[in-house]
């Protein structure tokens, strides 16, 4: 195998930080979290070493990964609430899609805000502020009198708990397999869809009677 030399240009440097998050989506959609920052280096034929100038950690270069299955849901969201009907069943639908961001959002909080730098923490807050700042006023334009960011924070609160729930692993997983225990194996685009009728049924009660 040949290691391949430093960038050095900047388009050289993002063509290669771009390679490390394709691998990276790889590994992870064939094997979850059981991957090393090894096996992405030499995935990418670069040194180990080389991929810390980039990630410093597998938890950040899968954050960023899911910062750009993030940005591309969250142009599909303006698209939807441009013509809110069926809002429920479009976002549910819009999320449980992604296979690859579900199965992100079900490691986010436990795992992968769990090992980053300041920096890399604050640069995934800020993209998630700036586009939740963006989103907000079609939301309130849906929902008068309702905090726009109550409805992310709620959204994504939702998402996060059911893609735990409808992800388990190891022996846990095994027991839900059973015949007789199946049916508490929760399915996340309906608990989703179902969570979200509900969720805004209230908001436009809330908002009509206040």
């Amino acid at each position: 195998m040949v290691i391949r030399t430093r960038a050095r240009t900047e388009n050289a440097k993002e063509e290669r930080r771009q390679q490390l998050l394709y691998v990276a989506r790889t590994l992870f959609e064939q094997r979850g979290m059981a991957f090393s920052m090894l096996e992405v280096a030499q995935a990418a034929t670069l040194a180990k070493g080389t991929t810390y100038l980039y990630f410093a950690t597998k938890e950040e270069l899968l954050l960023e990964l899911l910062t750009q299955e993030l940005e591309i849901w969250f142009t599909d969201l303006h698209t939807i609430l441009e013509q809110p009907k069926n809002l429920a069943q479009q976002i549910a639908s819009s999320i449980s899609s992604r296979e690859t961001l579900v199965a992100l959002f079900a490691v986010q909080v436990s795992i992968l805000e769990q090992n980053l730098s300041f920096a890399a923490a604050l640069k995934f807050k800020t993209f998630l502020l700036e586009q939740s700042m963006a989103v907000i006023p079609k939301l309130e334009a849906i929902f008068p009198k309702i905090s726009g960011l109550e409805i992310l924070q709620t959204l994504n609160a939702l998402v996060i708990g059911l893609a735990q729930m409808s992800r388990p692993v190891g022996t846990m997983q095994e027991v839900l397999q059973r015949p007789e225990i199946q049916v508490m194996h929760v399915s996340f685009a309906t608990a989703l869809e179902h969570s979200l009728i509900a969720l805004f049924q209230g908001l436009q009660h809330k908002g009509e009677s206040s």
